[in-house]
């Protein structure tokens, strides 16, 4: 048999036992991502000057890893890591039922809606906009700290802004009944300095879910369960805690739950029998090819 033929078998038989291997390498089973896109309302509860997501896995469809946050070797908190996607400041306007005549006249917000506290929403239970919500700022991913926080005078929760904590020890010191409760915060990735943070007291809370144990405290702990129970749409922004008549209104409403399949690549490990296949084949034309010459 000559030099080409031998080679032209070797190449073909080597290729079928690839395309057998092959066979067996199936893709990946895409990801199930779930999350919420929150539109928080600006101070004048009709216009919405942020919006956000929060997901429970990464864009390329892994688990979001949740690091335990320490002061002085005590755990406090949870910093779920990439939790947050686009994180966008903007302008938007929500249909209000503020001021009535205005919006009852407008064929926007009357389209397949119907009220809810202050807003009109649509049937699939998302608000609508009279005017969609424009970024002016470059979007960005984050996580998302979450921490109860019992409050002693002059002390302030983890990574909360100087502003927020002005308005937090001026909320405590006008509520000396309150003192626990969770605090929300979205920092940029490696800082520690809150763009934004979000209250929710804990008397709130069902007893049977009150977190007298931060290790088992599922409103701080669990990703999953922040999520499930929209636990952002029920806090209120820190800025907003001493606004008189505003707190009640003025919460990041949840724009929509979703959840969207995130394809994972599949990449094999390399294979130890292909790569013999390769050197069996190359050395075996390598010796042919020497006898030849």
């Amino acid at each position: 048999m000559s030099y080409s033929i031998k080679a032209k078998l070797m190449i073909a038989v080597t290729s079928a036992v690839v395309l057998g291997m092959s066979a067996f390498i199936q893709p990946a089973e895409a990801a199930k991502k779930q999350g919420e896109t929150y539109s928080q309302p600006s101070e004048d509860e009709q216009k919405i000057d942020i919006q956000f997501s929060l997901v429970n896995q990464t864009r390329s469809g892994q688990p979001i890893v949740a690091q335990p946050v320490e002061q002085e070797n005590i755990v406090l908190g949870r910093r779920f890591l990439g939790a947050i996607e686009n994180y966008t400041k903007g302008l938007g306007e929500l249909c209000n039922t503020v001021d009535n005549e205005k919006d009852q006249s407008n064929p926007i917000c009357q389209t397949d809606s119907h009220k809810q506290g202050n807003y009109f929403f649509n049937s699939d239970g998302y608000p609508i906009f009279k005017m969609d919500f424009a970024p002016n700022a470059t979007p960005f991913d984050g996580d998302l700290v979450a921490q109860v926080f019992k409050y002693r005078k002059g002390e302030k929760p983890i990574f909360i802004n100087a502003k927020e904590d002005k308005n937090l020890q001026q909320f405590f010191g006008e509520n000396t009944d309150i003192t626990d409760v969770v605090v929300y915060s979205i920092l940029k990735p490696q800082e520690d300095e809150s763009m934004f943070s979000y209250l929710l007291k804990l008397g709130d809370i069902p007893e049977s879910e009150q977190c007298q144990n931060k290790g088992n405290c599922r409103y701080v702990n669990d990703l999953e369960f922040i999520l499930k129970n929209s636990l952002l749409s029920k806090a209120v922004p820190v800025r907003t805690i001493n606004s008189s008549g505003l707190p009640n209104q003025a919460r990041a409403l949840i724009q929509n739950k979703f959840e969207q399949e995130v394809p994972v690549a599949t990449v094999p490990e390399p294979s130890i029998t292909l790569g013999a296949l390769a050197a069996v084949g190359a050395g075996s034309l390598l010796k042919r090819k020497a006898k030849q010459s």
